[in-house]
C-alpha cells in the first residue's frame, strides 16, 4: 500500500481486520529475501490463495495504462518474484490483473508488462 495513494480510514480498518500489509518504500529488489519470509508464513497460515495484481501498484514507468497511476510504486519484478511463488505454492485457486485502462496505455507498454505478469503467472502453474 502506498501511504500517498490511501486514506487513513483504509489503514485504519485493515488494522481493525487484522490485515497485513507492506509499504511500496518496503517492497524493493533489496527487501525481497524479507518480503518472501512474510509471503511463506501467510502462505503456510492458509488454505487456498485467490490472487488479484492491482495493475497500478506499478511504477508509472511500467504501467502508464491506469487511472492512478504509482508515483513509487512496487518494480514488476519484485510482483513477478512474489506472484509466482505464490503460483508453485499449489494454494492459488484464481488470479486476475485488474485496473488496465488502454486508453492510458502508452505504446502498448502498460499491456506488454500486464501480459508479461500474467506469462509468468501461467509458467509457474505449468511446473
Amino acid at each position: 500500500m502506498a501511504e500517498t495513494a490511501n486514506t487513513q480510514a483504509l489503514f485504519d480498518t485493515a488494522r481493525t481486520l487484522n490485515a497485513e500489509w507492506r509499504l511500496d518504500t518496503d517492497m524493493n529488489g533489496w527487501q525481497l529475501a524479507d518480503i518472501r519470509g512474510q509471503l511463506a508464513e501467510f502462505l503456510d497460515s492458509v488454505d487456498v490463495v485467490y490472487l488479484t495484481i492491482d495493475l497500478d501498484v506499478l511504477p508509472a514507468a511500467q504501467m502508464p495504462a491506469v487511472s492512478a497511476p504509482a508515483g513509487y510504486g512496487v518494480d514488476i519484478a519484485v510482483v513477478e518474484a512474489l506472484a509466482g511463488r505464490i503460483a508453485k505454492s499449489g494454494k492459488l485457486a484464481g488470479a486476475d490483473l485488474v485496473e488496465f485502462n488502454p486508453a492510458f496505455d502508452i505504446d502498448s507498454h502498460g499491456a506488454k508488462a500486464a501480459a508479461r505478469l500474467a506469462w509468468s503467472l501461467s509458467r509457474h502453474l505449468r511446473r
